[in-house]
């Protein structure tokens, strides 16, 4: 007996890698890797980004770009002087931008900060700054000088973090931050166990043919509902 019908699907998903015009697509029914059509290719150029929404044709492939929220890019290197720049994208529909730089080894560099916040400032992105690795710079001269410009930086309304890994200083403040993000997953509700894998629902689906008679993947149903993995139990993490 024949496991093939005629079907028409169309997924709506998120990006979440590009690699040299590959993408990988969060669906409702998995992650799955998705060229562009031709004709998108043609008008997007390939600009798309990590975070753009699209939808996805029953042949695996990315057929439309959904309106974005916001996004940031920066301006690319010129090939030669005198050639033209253009806008490169990095990200779409972010609902946080999270700078991260060091205290020390090295020390941070607040122009790049300064360039980071614009970005996210320009887009209306929230932004959080937070600094590594405090612990090497504590009782030294520049945790004076970090202390100092981070205060200049929340009284520009921007909040502050100082985290250490050693003595886990400010890390539950990280956490909870991250936790408040606000994020809309494709594939429904989404949360990670203490090992950090998701717990997800898993999905059958049949290999069957669409109205042009090419083979594509239908979804059937639910095989696991809210699925963990067995070993979490034996992680010693505690988030």
């Amino acid at each position: 007996m024949s496991t093939t019908k005629t079907i028409s699907a169309q997924l709506r998903g998120v990006i979440t890698q590009k690699n040299n015009g590959a993408f990988t697509v969060s669906t409702p029914t998995g992650s799955r890797n998705c060229p562009l059509t031709a004709r998108l290719r043609r008008e997007s150029g390939g600009e798309l980004a990590v975070g753009d929404e699209v939808s996805v044709d029953a042949a695996g492939q990315i057929d439309a770009l959904l309106p974005r929220r916001n996004w940031i890019s920066r301006r690319s290197a010129a090939p030669m002087p005198g050639a033209h720049t253009h806008e490169q994208l990095i990200a779409a529909n972010l609902d946080q931008v999270v700078p991260v730089f060091a205290a020390a080894n090295p020390r941070p560099a607040w122009h790049l900060l300064d360039r980071y916040l614009v970005s996210a400032e320009s887009a209306e992105i929230p932004a959080l700054v937070v600094i590594t690795k405090f612990d090497l710079a504590a009782g030294r001269p520049e945790a004076d000088e970090i202390e100092q410009v981070a205060a200049e930086y929340r009284a520009l309304g921007y909040p502050v973090l100082f985290t250490s890994t050693l003595d886990g200083a400010g890390l539950d403040a990280f956490r909870a931050a991250l936790r408040a993000a606000k994020f809309d997953s494709v594939r429904g509700p989404l949360k990670f166990n203490k090992n950090h894998f998701p717990i997800q629902n898993y999905y059958l689906t049949q290999i069957a043919k669409d109205d042009k008679g090419r083979l594509v993947m239908d979804p059937k149903g639910v095989i696991f509902k809210d699925h963990a993995d067995a070993y979490a139990k034996d992680c010693g993490m505690t988030w």
